[in-house]
């Protein structure tokens, strides 16, 4: 019965014309014309997205050449934003509000999904805390706003862990407005946690922060995480928040 159910779905994602995809920061630096050192510092502070994969000793990376495309456009126009420019008329937005009122209705709750987060520490035990993280952070934006936010379950999202599937595809088959992705790294006793907003519709990168946080008491950690990032992604995507304040949870400076 499922499977009837997701046959038009895959239909549709199946007739799409595939993805490039670039399987090393040289294919990526090529495809954008630059070095692969100013691709790591766009991945690192501007939100390139650079999709990892994990083996037993080492990781490699990996994009897709549509979705670098539709962050290109989006940092064309905040670039010329910031000069002052009239940005194009064509291309992804930058911002939600502007990006999605027309493809949105109002009288229907958004439909999130967030991806497993990837664990980028050489070690089997920071995959475990990636998937608890994950799953932190999805019950706290489904407590938040339920008649405004509707999050994918993590059982369902966790199938797209390490998928080769592009933001598109997944969002076509899950029918979400917008996926979370991200990646979590261990410095000693400091944790860094990246995470991205994306428009499945058009795969373009609405909002990308970092938060980073010493190691506090155990259980704790993926909370704090999960609720300041919550907290952020709330506030991009303008809708109310409710405080609930909870005992022992960690705060990131």
């Amino acid at each position: 019965m499922a499977d009837k159910a997701l046959t038009p779905i895959l239909t549709a994602v199946a007739s799409s014309p595939p993805a490039l995809r670039l399987n090393s920061w040289k294919e990526i630096a090529a495809y954008l014309k630059c070095s692969p050192r100013t691709v790591r510092r766009w991945e690192r502070q501007e939100g390139l997205p650079v999709r990892r994969h994990l083996h037993r000793k080492k990781e490699t990376v990996y994009g897709f050449s549509d979705a670098i495309d539709a962050w290109l456009e989006t940092r064309k126009k905040s670039q010329s934003a910031a000069d002052g420019r009239e940005p194009p008329t064509s291309g992804p937005s930058p911002g939600l509000a502007e990006s999605s009122k027309d493809r949105i209705p109002s009288e229907r709750p958004l439909l999130i999904a967030v991806l497993p987060f990837t664990n980028l520490t050489d070690n089997s035990a920071g995959n475990s805390f990636a998937n608890v993280l994950t799953s932190e952070i999805i019950s706290a934006l489904g407590q938040r706003s339920p008649e405004r936010l509707r999050v994918i379950a993590f059982t369902t999202a966790a199938h797209y862990q390490d998928s080769r599937m592009s933001i598109q595809q997944i969002g076509q088959e899950l029918g979400v407005d917008f996926v979370v992705e991200g990646g979590v790294r261990r410095f000693g006793l400091r944790v860094r946690v990246t995470a991205r907003l994306i428009s499945a519709r058009d795969q373009a990168q609405v909002w990308a922060d970092s938060f980073e946080i010493r190691l506090p008491p155990l259980f704790t950690l993926q909370q704090g995480l999960a609720r300041q990032l919550v907290g952020a992604l709330f506030g991009k995507l303008c809708l109310p928040l409710r405080h609930k304040p909870a005992r022992g949870t960690a705060h990131i400076p």
